[in-house]
């Protein structure tokens, strides 16, 4: 995938692999490795190159958010990239021109169902602890510790835990502009 991305971003750019390794402080060899999915880059080096295309990081480790609109993501899953002091797990890519609103989320046993948002509203929630149910009306799902979701909610949707303990976890409702 990252060497996928990085291709299509340097060709998008007109970038030849000298340009890009000149303008990433890395070598000719480095990038043709990279897109040849022959390379495993440290963090820094995708940071380096994911600056020299003017992109986020999650633009070389994900596919382009049109071709996911929306996603849910266990655990155990997610691209690692790993650094010299930090290792980090993607959750996922979330493009928007508006504004996000970040939420402390808690979910106490049960469920509450929520009307549709009016706009182009999308919610993310990534959850720390317990169990969440939470999505669409006909396609909730219950999330654990470390799982995430991303959902269109301008329809009907839920939220709850099927768990007495409950769950919690980071809301963001992402309001696109339209």
């Amino acid at each position: 995938m990252v060497g996928r991305n990085v291709r299509r971003l340097r060709e998008r750019r007109g970038l030849s692999l000298a340009d890009l390794g000149t303008r990433a402080g890395v070598s000719k060899t480095t990038v043709h490795d990279l897109e040849g999915g022959t390379a495993n880059p440290r963090l820094e080096t995708l940071y380096a190159i994911a600056t020299a295309l003017s992109v986020g990081l999650a633009d070389l480790l994900t596919p382009p958010e049109e071709d996911v609109p929306s996603w849910v993501v266990r655990a155990d899953e997610g691209p690692m990239v790993h650094g010299e002091a930090v290792d980090a797990r993607l959750i996922g890519r979330i493009e928007v021109e508006g504004h996000i609103e970040v939420y402390d989320f808690a979910a106490a046993h049960g469920l509450q169902r929520s009307r549709g948002h009016a706009g182009h509203v999308r919610e993310c929630l990534l959850v720390h602890d317990g169990t969440v149910r939470i999505g669409p009306d006909s396609t909730a799902v219950d999330l654990a510790a470390g799982d995430a979701i991303l959902f269109t909610a301008s329809g009907d949707h839920v939220y709850g835990s099927p768990d007495d303990a409950g769950g919690r976890g980071t809301l963001l409702v992402i309001h696109s502009r339209d």
